[in-house]
């Protein structure tokens, strides 16, 4: 996604699996889809640095948006997804620009990062964490609401904001809705439906029921109407 400059004293939006903000820059955000008025999104870094291929750790994923693209190929970090209002986030990033993975990368790149993505969100092997700015400093702060690591491994600083109670109902919706927006996502990519239109509206929840709506009157117009019954003589 194309980066601009940020327009309060925090320079980075970004936290780590353990719940650690990322102060150096580099990392930048990779919005997978939205939710109304919330951006849900992933941790990427550039795959060559000063001409030279960047070690690839572990969870990350090599993402190629192709040579007619100019964005650079990344390493997007599928062990952590972050929650953030999308107002407060569009302070930050010029909306008119951003572009959601799919819609950058190709389509067989799209597949690979959200049908990898999805796994590990079927599997519950990541963090999930609501990311937010103070009003008064400008600085980012976050909430983890779901990780699969253990406390001794999360961040000191995140676990006084925590709530890593994994069968509360603010950790059961968060994973809920990530997996159910990633089944519909790769069903489509993987039917090569929408990929163009998807998640142009605000709510990309607004697609799937219009989907649906178009999906059923199609079936009705093909259903063959029965003969009228012949009246007998």
């Amino acid at each position: 996604m194309s980066k601009i400059k940020f327009s309060n004293k925090n320079k980075s939006i970004n936290f780590d699996y353990r719940g650690n903000l990322y102060f150096k820059m580099g990392i930048h955000p990779v919005v997978i889809f939205y939710v109304g008025n919330k951006v849900w999104y992933l941790n990427a870094r550039s795959y060559i640095k000063n001409d030279i291929k960047r070690t690839q750790q572990s969870g990350e994923i090599h993402i190629s948006y192709g040579s007619n693209s100019s964005l650079d190929d990344s390493y997007v970090d599928l062990r952590n997804v972050q929650i953030m209002d999308r107002n407060e986030f569009e302070k930050l990033y010029d909306p008119k620009v951003v572009k959601l993975a799919f819609e950058a990368l190709p389509l067989e790149q799209a597949e690979k990062l959200y049908s990898k993505l999805y796994e590990r969100a079927q599997s519950g092997n990541l963090t999930i964490q609501n990311v937010y700015i103070n009003k008064e400093t400008g600085y980012p702060y976050n909430e983890i609401v779901y990780s699969h690591w253990p406390n001794d491994k999360l961040s000191k600083i995140a676990l006084k904001h925590a709530n890593l109670d994994s069968n509360s109902s603010i950790a059961k919706e968060a994973l809920k809705t990530l997996n159910n927006k990633l089944e519909d996502i790769v069903n489509l990519l993987q039917e090569q439906q929408a990929f163009e239109v998807f998640n142009n509206s605000y709510d990309s929840g607004e697609f799937f029921k219009n989907l649906a709506e178009e999906t059923y009157m199609q079936q009705q117009e093909n259903i063959e109407e029965p003969d009228p019954p012949k009246m007998k003589l």
